[in-house]
């Protein structure tokens, strides 16, 4: 999906507001506010590769319970905007809860993953080529969250302490 636009870009090239869909191998760029928007619950999007955001993030999910694979890197029109890959919820008050994302950024300046508005039991995955490992996780994290974050191939955080969800039914992780 391209939004071929020069000034008035589609603002989600891809909305996902409905449940319980799968997409594989997504190919999307140019979105105004991103890239993709997950909305909806229970959705699996696999495989998605996102760049080139005119705003400053790939992809938001405010959903609950969706699984995400893919690859961010920046792209943008005129040089690097400070560009998120994966944005968890948009305001305070959003419940974006047990989602499963497994993403590798590259050069995401503005953080590979950002955690603001997560309401927790989120389970993410990154794996970033960032040239400083202070960027990889933005807007602090939420302590029910379970995470593991590689930079540059070596493992700079992790917490293993935490509940994780599946797509299908709630279970305890073990230390």
């Amino acid at each position: 999906v391209w939004s071929s636009e020069v000034t008035n870009f589609t603002r989600y090239p891809i909305n996902l507001a409905g449940d319980g869909n799968t997409f594989t191998n997504i190919h999307v760029e140019a979105g105004g506010l991103a890239n993709l928007m997950i909305d909806g619950h229970h959705n699996k999007v696999l495989g998605v590769l996102s760049y080139n955001s005119q705003n400053d993030q790939n992809i938001i999910i405010a959903g609950n319970y969706n699984q995400l694979t893919g690859s961010m890197y920046p792209g943008g029109f005129g040089g690097s905007k400070g560009t998120k890959g994966v944005q968890i919820g948009v305001t305070a008050g959003d419940t974006a809860a047990g989602n499963i994302i497994d993403i590798s950024t590259e050069g995401q300046t503005g953080g590979s993953i950002n955690v603001l508005n997560s309401a927790g039991s989120n389970d993410y995955n990154v794996r970033a080529a960032q040239d400083s490992v202070a960027t990889l996780i933005s807007g602090g994290r939420n302590s029910f969250d379970r995470h593991n974050v590689w930079a540059n191939g070596v493992l700079v955080s992790t917490n293993k302490h935490a509940v994780r969800y599946s797509l299908s039914s709630p279970e305890t992780a073990v230390a």
